[in-house]
C-alpha cells in the first residue's frame, strides 16, 4: 500500500495522525523501512508496532522501541526482516479539517519537490550540522551541497538531477535504476560530493554502477519501480475493536 492511500484512508475514516504525511513517495513499507521523513519529524514517531517476517518465516510483532529506529534506519536493514504490517497511533478527527491538512503537506511538497516526474526519492541524507565540516553559508542540506557544487541539472540519458531539487534524480524518460546508481562511481562528479560532505545513499537501487560520464549508446538496464515492498498487505483491525479515540486509538495498514 501506498503512503498516500493509507494516508486517504484514514481520513476517509476521521482518523487524524498521518495526514501530513500526504504525498510522500513509495510505500507504507518503505517508510517503515527507511523511517521516512518530513520537515523535521520522522514516520516512526506515529508508529506503535510493525508485524515483521524473520528471515526463517516466523511472524512477530515488535513494539517501535524494539524497531531501532533512527534518522533514514531501522533494523529491517540490518536484520534482512520484512514488514508486513504498521499499527500507527491515531486520534478522532475531523475530515475537512484533515484533508485541509493533507492539501497543504501536499502544496509544500509540490512547490519543492519534482512530483511532476518519477524518482526514487532524496538520493542522499543530510550531512550532520553537529560534526560535518560545511562551506560557509550553506545549510545542512545535501540538495544545497549538490547545487553548490554546480550539478543541479546535469543529465545522463534519461536521468537528470532536478533542477527543482537537486537531491532527488528524476527521470525524464527512459531511466533504469542503473543511471541513479551510477552515481557512486568513484570517478563521478556526485561521487565526489558524496566523499565531501560524508553523505550515504538511500536509494537502494541494484546492480552495475558505470560512470556518470554515459554515452547515448550506454545500455542502462530495465526500468525499475522505486520503493517496493509488501507492507500494508495485512487486513485492517475492525472498527470496533480499536481502543477509544484519544487514549492511544490505532489502526494497522489496510489491504490495497
Amino acid at each position: 500500500m501506498t503512503i498516500n492511500g493509507f494516508v486517504r484512508y484514514t481520513i476517509g475514516h476521521g482518523l487524524a495522525g498521518v495526514a501530513e504525511w500526504a504525498g510522500t513517495p513509495g510505500t507504507v513499507g518503505g517508510a517503515v523501512r527507511g523511517n521516512a521523513h518530513f520537515r523535521g519529524r520522522m514516520i516512526s514517531e506515529t508508529i506503535v508496532s510493525v508485524r515483521v517476517a524473520l528471515p526463517d518465516g516466523t511472524v512477530v510483532d515488535l513494539p517501535e522501541a524494539e524497531m531501532e529506529f533512527g534518522y533514514d534506519r531501522s533494523r529491517l536493514q540490518r536484520t534482512g526482516e520484512v514488514a508486513l504490517a504498521a499499527d500507527f497511533r491515531v486520534s478522532a478527527g475531523d475530515p475537512a479539517a484533515l484533508r485541509d491538512e493533507a492539501r497543504r503537506s501536499l502544496a509544500f511538497r509540490k512547490r519543492t519537490q519534482p512530483l511532476a516526474l518519477p524518482s526514487a526519492g532524496c538520493v542522499f541524507q543530510n550531512p550532520d550540522a553537529a560534526s560535518a565540516r560545511l562551506p560557509e553559508g550553506l545549510p545542512a542540506s545535501a540538495g544545497a551541497l549538490v547545487d553548490a557544487a554546480g550539478l543541479k541539472g546535469a543529465a545522463c540519458g534519461g536521468a537528470r538531477v532536478s533542477p527543482v531539487h537537486a537531491n532527488f534524480v528524476v527521470n525524464e524518460g527512459g531511466a533504469s535504476a542503473r543511471q541513479p546508481a551510477m552515481t557512486t562511481s568513484s570517478s563521478s562528479p556526485v561521487a565526489g560530493i558524496r566523499r565531501a560532505i560524508d553523505a550515504q545513499f538511500t536509494s537502494t537501487a541494484s546492480g552495475p554502477s558505470p560512470s556518470w560520464q554515459c554515452a547515448e549508446s550506454d545500455d542502462c538496464g530495465d526500468a525499475t519501480t522505486p520503493h517496493s515492498s509488501s507492507a500494508g498487505r495485512v487486513g485492517p483491525t475492525p472498527r470496533s475493536a480499536w481502543p477509544e479515540a484519544g487514549r492511544g486509538a490505532r489502526v494497522r495498514t489496510p489491504p490495497r
